[in-house]
């Protein structure tokens, strides 16, 4: 489909038909039609994208296809994570072609943060596209802060009979910050 799709747009012909005063002119002229790349994401996705704490791994998983009319040469991705640039190579993609690019970082302090992708990323890839408006995408994230554990009451130790044990701890433990339910 793609070698169908190149040799139509090979060589195209435009004609300008005019009459003045009943004289007909016809004007033709040949020309080349050359198809451009179109880098664009066709998936970017965080997981997991909320519920994570700092220093957990949080994977990454960027998709990026040439939908456009010509192949394009090696380039460049740009992550951006909690603004953090890291430059990536992304290989050639023939018309059609998509590449897979997965990564996986460490969740920064506790926040909301944008994970930001751009394709095409390096000016010195010098590669021109059809469009550029499809270029970049933005997922949130959210690092959720980790819970304080503190005894609210207590701890009560019993030791029966003696040092030897049984030993009976009591007390209340109370969390402060974090979500969710936690069991003890």
């Amino acid at each position: 489909h793609r070698d169908l799709h190149k040799e139509y747009r090979r060589q195209r012909q435009m004609c300008i038909r005019d009459s003045h005063n009943d004289d007909p002119k016809i004007i033709s002229h040949d020309f080349d039609i050359e198809g451009l790349a179109n880098l664009r994401f066709a998936h970017f996705d965080l997981s997991p994208s909320s519920g994570a704490h700092e220093g957990e791994s949080i994977q990454i998983q960027v998709h990026i296809e040439n939908a456009g009319h010509a192949d394009a040469p090696a380039s460049h991705l740009e992550l951006t994570v909690a603004g953090s640039a890291n430059l990536l190579s992304v290989s050639s993609l023939q018309a059609g072609d998509s590449v897979w690019m997965n990564q996986t970082t460490t969740a920064p302090a506790a926040g909301t943060y944008d994970v930001i992708g751009v394709v095409n990323a390096d000016s010195g890839d010098n590669i021109v596209e059809s469009t550029t408006a499809d270029n970049s995408e933005s997922r949130s994230m959210i690092i959720d802060t980790l819970p304080d554990y503190r005894h609210a009451d207590g701890p009560t130790v019993v030791a029966d009979p003696g040092l030897s044990g049984p030993w009976t701890v009591s007390g209340t433990i109370a969390r402060d910050g974090g979500i969710g339910t936690t069991t003890a």
